[in-house]
């Protein structure tokens, strides 16, 4: 009689991001806070973007960065 074959011991990292740690919670927050100091973070660097994409000429693609972001907030408050 063969013996049944083992599956592969998950390593150290894989068991870590399976029961969720502080860059899971980054990625994926599990409260609604979690999502509004995000969003306030990026709001407070997309400000202070600005300035320089004013002055660069870049303005239209910060605007198209923004939008983006934007977007990504709202399909992650969706599902």
């Amino acid at each position: 009689m063969t013996e049944p074959e083992r599956l592969p011991q998950p390593t150290e990292l894989e068991r870590w991001v399976s029961e969720g740690g502080w860059l899971v919670d980054l990625l994926l927050p599990s409260t609604d806070a979690g999502v509004a100091v995000q969003a306030l973070a990026l709001t407070v660097v997309f400000g202070v973007l600005f300035r320089l994409a004013r002055r660069s000429g870049l303005l239209q693609l910060w605007a198209g960065a923004v939008v983006f972001t934007a977007g990504l907030f709202v399909l992650r408050g969706a599902h």
